[in-house]
C-alpha cells in the first residue's frame, strides 16, 4: 500500500499532513469570513469552521513540537 510507504518515512509525517490541511482550511475559512462576517444578520456559518481549524492547528502544533510551550529549542 502506498500510504504505508509514506508514513514509514518519518513518524511525524501524518501529523505534518494534518497540520498542512488545517492551515489550508483555516485560510479558506478566514477568507470567507473576511468577505462576509455577518450573513443575514447572524455570524457567518464559516465562523465555527474557522474556530475548529484554529483549534486543530493549535493541537497539531503542540503535538509536532512547534508551539512555544513544547519544550524544544
Amino acid at each position: 500500500m502506498a500510504s504505508g510507504r509514506i508514513t514509514s518515512c518519518h513518524p511525524d509525517l501524518p501529523l505534518l499532513a494534518a497540520y498542512s490541511k488545517a492551515i489550508v482550511g483555516e485560510r479558506i475559512a478566514a477568507g470567507e469570513l473576511a468577505a462576509a462576517y455577518v450573513v443575514d444578520g447572524k455570524p457567518s456559518p464559516w465562523l465555527p469552521v474557522w474556530q475548529a481549524q484554529v483549534r486543530a492547528l493549535t493541537t497539531l502544533a503542540r503535538m509536532l513540537g512547534l508551539s512555544s510551550g513544547a519544550g524544544r529549542l
